[in-house]
């Protein structure tokens, strides 16, 4: 007789579950207390992101900077779906997130709390569906369990940003159980659940577009006949991840590109697919040297290292190992292709990000993994092996073993997600070579105002990637900011001569020319910025100030109008034009402005004391 992965099981004939151990309980209150477990050591393993802010890796422009989620209207929500973020179409992970703002404003408590919700949603659906797949109520809860721990998800459900990593997981199990639920059952309604499903995930993040070829490998792994209806009846599903593909790529027009990111040709991106994979594979088993951020590779004299090229070897053997595996050879197959499908449009086959790796893309992988033991296990069992119990034994303890260690790692891996400081100085201990950790540890130092730290980590990524204009710029807003005048005018010239088309150097620079009241150096820097960025609202308040300590009232008036056309929330610019219309002896017309201005910003002192000025001397105008 031929070897059935559901042990006789076929579509639409049910099977009775097997189970471990169950005594005297009932299967449902054995499952409730399955249940009880995982969601009670979930919370405790993750407990300490809730004292987790957020970071500056994302989070600034996700939430932080995010204009959409902070007005929950139905403009906003309509823009959400009509709209890319960053380079990423993710409107329904967007809208959770403008629910979360609604509830408490930007408190980090309430986002963390949400991620952990779904986190746990995901776990208690994966219990789900091992059930549905192994039949076995204990093996399942230990998959589940592992899922729930495992250190490289980590980044998943502690990252803010990566909510959309949960989000779109739990509607892309749902969409696998239920699509399992028709193979078992087959009703329409089901069908139907799991493409609604399919799609909600697709809105969540672009990843879930690799399941209809999951669909088809469940069809592989049910022995399922390859017939034209049953390739029919997914065509909506493969239609549905064809649009949000394209959606996907198109997104990507509008991210800033990257000069900063080494080129490879398309036989070193296969090679570094093939390393990745690994990768991800082996840090299954050993989740070490966990990263926020993990670099592409140097190229040496035009190379890739030898690692890359070795580990094809390893490839090939576990492919071959895989197809000599006999009787199991369905079960392993089956798991490693839906490892393979799902990770693999985040191998950077087609290049994105900075990063050619991130410990986030695993989250549904390794389900594929987890799935394996547990099914070669019950085969096992159902095949009356003579030494099944000791083997039952001894997976135990080993599960048991590895869930406490992985559970430990878990937890202090939060604990390096509390703040951006945190997180990169981790990044810089396990990659000190490479400039991205200093950058960013260099903004977060600067933005608290530790100078010090800035300018030194800024400092070394500079010494590190000194053809990086980005670095050069910020350094120069921490010198300036440091009162060191000088030094930032270097560094604003040196960005400038790395990339003369950026904008805001131009604008500082001329900022800082006018301080030291070189007022046509000044002048050019921001007619220069003016016509590389002419939509910068700042840019043209900076001029008109330029323009009124020169006495060119009329034309500062003309930026300071512009200014506040370009940005209607701009205090500054609409105190300014308050100052040039009082010269004019415009009182009413500065009152108004300066009136916006404090309504904008009420803590504006000068703007308040300017406005009880124009309305005395509006008022002895009338008098007299």
């Amino acid at each position: 007789m031929k070897h059935n992965p559901m042990s006789g099981k076929r579509p639409g004939i049910k099977t009775k579950s097997i189970s471990i151990n169950s005594g005297s309980l009932s299967a449902r209150k054995k499952n409730i207390i399955y249940l009880l477990v995982l969601v009670i050591w979930t919370v405790i393993v993750y407990s300490g992101t809730f004292k987790n802010g957020f970071v500056l890796w994302d989070d600034n422009v996700n939430i932080l900077e995010n204009k959409i989620i902070q007005d929950f209207s139905v403009d906003n929500i309509l823009n959400m779906f009509s709209s890319f973020n960053i380079g990423m179409y993710q409107p329904v992970t967007t809208l959770i997130w403008g629910l979360a703002y609604l509830i408490n404003g930007l408190n980090p408590v309430v986002f963390h709390s949400i991620s952990l919700l779904f986190h746990l949603v995901n776990v208690i659906l994966v219990f789900y569906l091992a059930r549905f797949i192994i039949k076995n109520d204990f093996i399942s809860f230990l998959i589940a369990v592992f899922h729930a721990v495992h250190p490289m998800h980590t980044e998943s459900v502690a990252w803010i940003s990566e909510t959309k990593d949960v989000v779109y997981s739990c509607f892309f199990l749902l969409s696998l159980i239920s699509y399992i639920r028709y193979l078992e059952k087959p009703q329409y309604r089901h069908l139907l659940f799991s493409l609604f499903c399919f799609v909600i995930s697709c809105f969540s993040k672009s990843s879930a577009v690799t399941l209809p070829v999951i669909l088809v490998l469940l069809d592989y792994f049910y022995k399922r006949k390859l017939t034209i209806k049953n390739l029919l009846e997914k065509l909506p599903f493969f239609l549905a991840a064809l649009v949000f593909g394209l959606i996907s790529v198109y997104s990507q027009k509008y991210v800033l590109v990257d000069t900063n990111i080494p080129e490879y040709s398309l036989s070193d991106r296969l090679l570094i697919a093939n390393y990745s994979a690994l990768y991800y594979l082996i840090h299954f088993f050993v989740p070490a040297n966990l990263s926020a951020f993990h670099p592409f590779p140097v190229k040496i004299n035009g190379n890739l290292p030898l690692i890359y090229n070795l580990s094809l070897i390893l490839s090939v053997s576990f492919i071959t190992l895989i197809l000599m595996s006999g009787k199991y050879k369905r079960n392993i197959l089956s798991g490693a292709l839906f490892f393979l499908v799902t990770i693999s449009v985040t191998l950077q086959v087609i290049p994105f990000g900075k990063a050619m790796l991130a410990e986030r893309y695993t989250y549904i992988p390794y389900l594929g993994i987890l799935f394996v033991p547990g099914l070669i296990f019950r085969d096992m069992r159902n095949d009356n092996r003579p030494f099944d119990n000791k083997l039952k034994t001894m997976a135990i303890i080993v599960s048991l073993f590895l869930i406490a260690v992985f559970s430990f790692m878990t937890y202090n891996r939060n604990l390096v997600w509390k703040n951006t400081e945190a997180l990169f100085s981790d990044v810089t201990k396990k990659y000190p070579d490479d400039a991205t950790g200093f950058r960013v540890l260099g903004t977060a130092y600067n933005q608290r105002g530790d100078y010090r730290n800035a300018l030194h980590c800024f400092s070394r990524a500079i010494e590190i990637d000194p053809g990086y204009y980005e670095t050069w710029y910020n350094r120069a807003l921490v010198k300036a900011a440091d009162e060191d005048m000088k030094g930032a005018l270097d560094d604003y010239s040196k960005c400038i001569a790395l990339n003369p088309r950026h904008a805001r150097s131009y604008n500082n620079r001329g900022n800082l020319k006018a301080k030291l009241k070189d007022y046509t150096g000044a002048l050019s820097d921001f007619n220069t910025a003016i016509v590389i960025s002419p939509w910068n609202a700042d840019t043209y308040n900076n001029r008109g100030n330029l323009k009124a300590i020169n006495g060119d009232m009329q034309n500062a008036l003309i930026d300071f109008n512009e200014a506040i056309r370009l940005d209607s929330s701009f205090a500054q610019a609409y105190s300014n034009r308050g100052n040039v219309n009082a010269y004019f002896g415009d009182y009413q017309g500065a009152i108004i402005d300066y009136r916006k201005a404090l309504a904008i910003n009420p803590n504006d002192k000068k703007a308040l004391h300017n406005l009880e000025f124009a309305q005395k001397k509006l008022l002895d105008d009338q008098v007299k």
